[in-house]
């Protein structure tokens, strides 16, 4: 390559990390004060202090709500002083609560500063001040971390992380919680007839399909390959299977057309909700696979309820 040409496309790479770099700066600033997982589950998950209080602990009614057994329902809380500093207290907490290594002595407030680590069992957090890099950094890192890198919904590990979550919440407070399995039908036939990179656009736009459909109401995951799992929060069996039957029908209308080709996609859907009977999260996950399973056996491009 000619060394001008060099220097330009040096240059041109310096100005776009620049405005990039920029841009992070100016998120940085904006950014409130938040807690980060630094280790435990899930690692990296970000908690933006923007109330007076915030209780830590296993409880749903925590704003701060935890799944690990090591901490207690009601374990710590973070208090934000009108001047805009921030403290934290212990609960009377069964394992105690550590600011750095200064065990906190129950009910007594400590200020809190960047970068200070707060222990509670076996989890710790860090405490990054309002308008710090770190706030965006972890976010960043969060993101990355938690994505499909084709499709950019949860990955495997963040879509059970999040499943684990909502299944412990629905189980508390009573509340219905939904999941929809989702399979393309013959997706090898895809790969097999127009190339793996035709596979990745029909895979990509069938989650921008399904994420229309969903919109705020839940969540979509990767669970695998071509199947993917939709979280609904707060919603019934019947609501379910309407929103499982608005996401076959559209993907099933779309035209999904790559370097003009005209490829006809459908798929096979499985919807379970909570209910007495299912005890673990995997018993749950499991009747909406079987459902969907149903669904592809009796000829696919269909949605099937257990």
């Amino acid at each position: 390559m000619d060394s001008r040409v060099q220097a330009e496309v040096g240059n041109e790479t310096l100005i776009r990390d620049s405005k990039t770099l920029k841009l992070k700066l100016q998120e940085a600033r904006k950014s409130a004060a938040c807690l980060v997982i630094v280790l435990g589950k899930p690692f990296g998950k970000r908690f933006t202090l923007n109330s007076k209080t915030m209780v830590i602990g296993r409880g749903s009614e925590c704003e701060i709500p935890m799944l690990d057994s090591s901490l207690s329902r009601a374990h710590a809380q973070v208090l934000k002083k009108e001047s805009g500093r921030f403290y934290v207290s212990d609960l009377g907490s069964t394992n105690g609560t550590y600011l750095n290594d200064q065990q906190l002595t129950p009910g007594k407030a400590i200020e809190v500063k960047n970068g200070d680590l707060l222990k509670m069992g076996n989890m710790i957090f860090k405490f990054i001040g309002r308008g710090e890099i770190d706030n965006v950094f972890y976010k960043d890192i969060f993101y990355l971390a938690s994505r499909d890198d084709l499709t950019g919904t949860l990955n495997r590990v963040s879509l059970r992380s999040c499943l684990e979550e909502g299944f412990h919440k629905a189980r508390i407070s009573k509340k219905l919680l939904s999941a929809i399995v989702l399979d393309l039908d013959h997706f090898k036939s895809v790969n097999d007839t127009y190339g793996h990179a035709a596979g990745d656009f029909v895979l990509k736009e069938t989650v921008k399909v399904a994420q229309s459909v969903i919109r705020g109401n839940g969540f979509i995951g990767r669970f695998g390959g071509d199947e993917f799992v939709v979280v609904l929060w707060d919603t019934p069996l019947t609501n379910a299977c309407i929103v499982a039957e608005r996401i076959r029908s559209k993907i099933e209308k779309q035209s999904f057309t790559y370097e003009g080709k005209r490829i006809a996609v459908t798929v096979s859907l499985g919807v379970s909700s909570l209910d007495d009977s299912i005890r673990t999260i995997d018993s749950f996950f499991k009747r909406a696979d079987e459902a969907q399973y149903k669904a592809k056996k009796n000829g696919g491009n269909q949605v099937s309820a257990l």
